[in-house]
């Protein structure tokens, strides 16, 4: 009799999350997308630099950039007041020109519905397909539900990144235990944005998944050739080097564009943390990478003893969910890519629930509320900015707010749950390594 019961609860829940999805969308995703068609998008960089590879030249010049902007969206450059800054400077690898190249032929507008449409395709898709993974309906529907409403995927949408549609590509590779084929799209993936391949691409080669891993490494390969051939004689790697330094989640000084993200919740991952305790953010990367360098340690260095078999197959979900929540450690990567998140949301749906379990599906469900929601996120946010650009940017923003410890710790939650949730996977892998060498 309570299996109906729980039936019509989890409809009920699942419509709920419907409706807050389709409000986001109507009252923050479609606002954000009319205002970017024309004016600054993550996209847009990738647009107009594979556009100049493709005509051979040098893709990390702003003038040429600029130029090029002029040519192909004059509109989004007349609204910017002529100067285009953002826009025309590029961090992303020259690996993803190649890419990106094959459909920059098309007008702005139509590239932009083309990559609209694969993002909300694809990652439907995604949803559609973890969720067969799961044998309750009750907790498909949640999934579904989580899923629609997940805010770091709104997020992306309202920047047009490209890392909303990598992700769901990733989940489909690695969640699925696909083959060969699997580890080409990741290779793909690593030319495009190599944080978010890098420890998958790790694991493969630490594991002996020899297959996968020159299958990756081989796609790498060619498509720098061709990338790098095409860019002979422009000049490119100075203008790299300099866009790259502008970008650096490591810079202290006004000029580090990446700076304010390194001090409040843009990134998921202990950036945050060590910035407002040592207000040096070279520091904050460096112990953010060591706290993520001995997490994978942890979660690599049990596939070496002898019950490593038992430990890559049986727990295969377990695993690429750990290094899901890991790779939100690595820098420069913003709160979009917390669409990770959904790889634990769905390991802790599989099995029977668990104190552990239940901790980490209620860790990354609070994902669905919207940033803001975290107290006092824009109130971080403001005050970092200020007091981490020059006098003539940080005049054009909101003045600072002076915000207690407590009160910035509290905006940090979201980077904590993140961590949290990465520290209990690699336990739980731990635990089942240790339960499993006391068995044998």
């Amino acid at each position: 009799m309570r299996k109906p019961a729980w039936n019509w609860v989890s409809a009920a829940i699942f419509l709920a999350l419907c409706l807050l999805a389709l409000v986001k969308v109507v009252y923050q995703d479609v606002p954000r997308i009319k205002q970017t068609v024309l004016t600054h998008n993550d996209m847009q960089p990738l647009y107009l630099s594979s556009r100049v590879w493709l005509a051979g030249g040098n893709p990390y010049d702003p003038a040429t950039l600029t130029e090029e902007m002029r040519k192909s969206v004059p509109a989004g450059l007349q609204l910017l007041n002529g100067h285009c800054e953002d826009d025309c400077q590029i961090y992303y690898p020259p690996t993803a020109m190649p890419i990106f190249a094959l459909t920059s032929f098309l007008p702005w507008k139509a590239y932009f519905a083309v990559f609209l449409f694969l993002i909300v395709a694809v990652y439907l898709f995604c949803l559609y397909t973890l969720a067969q993974t799961l044998e309750s309906p009750s907790l498909k529907l949640l999934f579904w539900g989580v899923g629609l409403v997940f805010s770091p995927f709104h997020a992306g949408i309202g920047t047009m990144n490209v890392s909303v549609l990598l992700i769901p590509v990733i989940f489909l590779c690695v969640l699925r235990k696909q083959g060969t084929a699997a580890a080409v799209l990741m290779g793909i993936v690593a030319c495009i944005k190599p944080p978010l391949a890098l420890l998958f691409i790790g694991y493969y080669v630490l594991s002996g998944q020899r297959k996968k891993a020159f299958a990756s490494i081989g796609v790498i390969a060619l498509i720098v050739a061709i990338s790098i051939l095409r860019l002979r004689g422009t000049g490119w790697l100075p203008s790299y080097e300099l866009a790259l330094s502008h970008f650096s989640a490591t810079t202290d000084g006004p000029g580090g564009v990446a700076q304010h993200g390194v001090a409040n919740i843009g990134f998921l991952n202990l950036q945050a943390i060590f910035y407002i305790l040592l207000h040096s953010a070279r520091t904050a990367v460096a112990l953010d990478d060591l706290v993520l360098l001995g997490l994978y340690v942890a979660l690599i260095v049990p596939l070496f003893g002898r019950s490593g078999r038992l430990y890559a197959s049986e727990n295969h979900l377990a695993i690429m969910a750990a290094l899901c929540s890991l790779t939100l450690f690595l820098p420069s990567l913003q709160y979009y890519n917390g669409l990770l998140l959904l790889a634990p949301a769905l390991y802790s749906l599989r099995l029977r629930p668990d104190a552990a379990r239940i901790f980490i599906g209620i860790a990354c469900a609070s994902f669905a509320l919207p940033p803001r929601w975290f107290t006092v996120f824009n109130s971080l946010k403001r005050h970092a900015i200020g007091t981490t650009l020059s006098a003539a940017n940080a005049k054009q923003l909101v003045p600072r707010v002076q915000l207690s410890f407590g009160q910035e710790l509290a905006a940090c939650l979201p980077s904590l749950l993140a961590t949290a949730i990465s520290v209990v996977l690699v336990l739980i892998l731990l635990r089942w390594r240790a339960d499993s060498t006391t068995t044998a």
